[in-house]
């Protein structure tokens, strides 16, 4: 028998346990059907709510939609666990952080090209160390 003969058995005898696995799943019951059932009655009174909050909505001013919005907004970050928009500094942190940063900016725009090769000579030999370093890493 060649290879390809016995490859092509193999792969029938696969082909078909797969389908008879699948073939011997249970049909799902005609009582567990995913589809809800809603009478007349609440079907109409979900479209009167539907109505009277559409309505509602288009008799509120500008203001009032903003604030409720903003309201739904909240609730919505206190759901989630806080609001992530904030910084996580403070004004006299984050006027330190900045201050630094143009300093460097500054420091940097006045070195040499010779000063700016070997600095950025040194960081790729940090990196390079850093990669080669795995005693740290988990």
């Amino acid at each position: 028998m060649n290879k390809l003969t016995a490859t092509s058995l193999i792969a029938a005898a696969f082909l078909f346990a797969a389908a008879s696995a699948i073939a011997q799943q249970p049909a799902p019951a005609a009582s567990d059907s995913t589809k809800t059932t809603i009478t007349p009655e609440e079907r109409a009174k979900a479209k009167a709510e539907a109505a009277a909050k559409k309505q509602a909505r288009a008799q509120q001013t500008a203001a009032d939609k903003k604030a409720a919005n903003m309201a739904k907004q909240n609730e919505e970050k206190q759901r989630s666990g806080g609001d992530s928009t904030t910084p996580m500094l403070t004004p006299e942190e984050q006027a330190k952080a900045k201050a630094e940063a143009a300093a460097r900016k500054q420091a940097k725009a006045q070195q040499t090209a010779a000063e700016k090769k070997a600095a950025n000579a040194a960081k790729q030999n940090q990196s390079k160390e850093a990669a080669k370093d795995t005693t740290n890493k988990p």
